[in-house]
């Protein structure tokens, strides 16, 4: 979902077979008064996001902005009730990708003026020492400019895919697949790169799957893969970690510690079990069993956790233990298999 920069509109992009968005408009700003102004189908491949870029933008005219796995880009805009499309243009000097996520962004003018953009005279925009663009983070690890619809500029920001961007102030940061977020001057320069993978606590998956920086460009958070959630200071270099979750599937499987009332232990699909504390509200220790689990219970002397495995949800990076109960003091393990009872 996207809010327009006034507020006063918003899209939403659906899960259905057609992958349609909804447009809807709240003359209020409120939503009290929300109200659907127009859908439409965009494609049958799978659309990732949605986009409701700025009136001041160069794309302005199809202001809704649609971008999926399969490389392709629909620009919209909304004309007598309905919804006109326009198709976005790649041109030979750039490879047709997947475009995992997009944002709109002001970056130097030299970026889009060093290739043949035009603006709607036939002149190329030397106006303005910066210009407003779409940025779209690419499977190859790759920064998409577009401008007028149009792929214009592309610039290598990461080995992996790129999962996430986001503007802090006047910079630009991208965090991707390969456990790194990358901060970026307006003219897409590297300033700084940071190691997610020699956080402490270290994230359980390396990926980076969400990335937001406030407006006075001071800090970044950062969301992982395996449910983490760092906070990143910009001007120091310094980090904490502000959350930690489960990250996968369904939570069946909870138990209190008999032994101490502020404790309780979870497990989850994602092959982790964690213990919590109630009054800090925040996991105390986790440890990773390498397979989904359904089913925990802790001792009465509070010394043992058992774990019993099994789940529908097959994951690659985890081992099938169906029907296994494991048995943890923190100083021995053992798993028994009850597949034959």
């Amino acid at each position: 979902m996207s809010f327009s920069p006034s507020g006063e509109y918003l899209v939403s992009l659906g899960q259905d077979v057609q992958s349609s968005i909804v447009i809807c408009h709240s003359p209020t700003k409120l939503w009290t008064d929300g109200h659907v102004v127009c859908s439409t189908p965009v494609t049958s491949s799978k659309m990732l996001w949605c986009l409701y870029t700025s009136s001041s933008s160069s794309s302005s005219t199809f202001p809704i902005v649609v971008g999926g796995d399969v490389g392709v880009v629909f620009f919209f805009r909304v004309v007598l009730g309905s919804a006109e499309r326009t198709k976005g243009v790649y041109g030979k000097r750039f490879k047709i990708q997947p475009l995992l996520c997009a944002i709109e962004a002001s970056v130097s003018s030299s970026l889009v003026n060093d290739t043949t953009t035009v603006d709607n005279n036939n002149n190329l925009d030397i106006k303005s020492s910066t210009i407003k663009v779409m940025l779209c983070g690419t499977v190859t690890g790759y920064i998409y400019l577009f401008y007028e619809s149009r792929v214009v500029n592309r610039i290598a920001a990461h080995d992996a895919p790129i999962n996430a961007l986001s503007s802090a102030n006047k910079n630009i940061v991208t965090a991707g697949k390969d456990g790194k977020v990358k901060l970026w001057s307006y003219d897409l320069k590297l300033l700084h790169t940071f190691n997610i993978n020699s956080f402490l606590p270290r994230p359980y998956h390396l990926s980076c799957h969400a990335i937001v920086g406030n407006k006075e460009g001071t800090r970044i958070c950062v969301g992982m893969k395996g449910g983490e959630i760092y906070e990143i200071s910009l001007q120091s270099h310094s980090y904490m970690l502000l959350f930690e979750s489960h990250s996968r599937g369904e939570l069946f499987a909870l138990d209190i510690n008999p032994m101490n009332a502020d404790e309780y232990v979870t497990c989850c699909d994602d092959g982790v079990v964690m213990v919590w504390s109630i009054s800090r509200k925040y996991c105390l220790r986790k440890v990773r069993v390498e397979s989904a689990s359904r089913a925990i219970a802790w001792s009465l002397d509070g010394e043992l956790i058992v774990v019993g495995f099994g789940s529908p949800i097959v994951a690659t990076d985890l081992t099938v233990k169906d029907g296994e109960i494991e048995e943890d003091d923190e100083e021995q393990e053992y798993e028994e298999d009850h597949k034959s009872y």
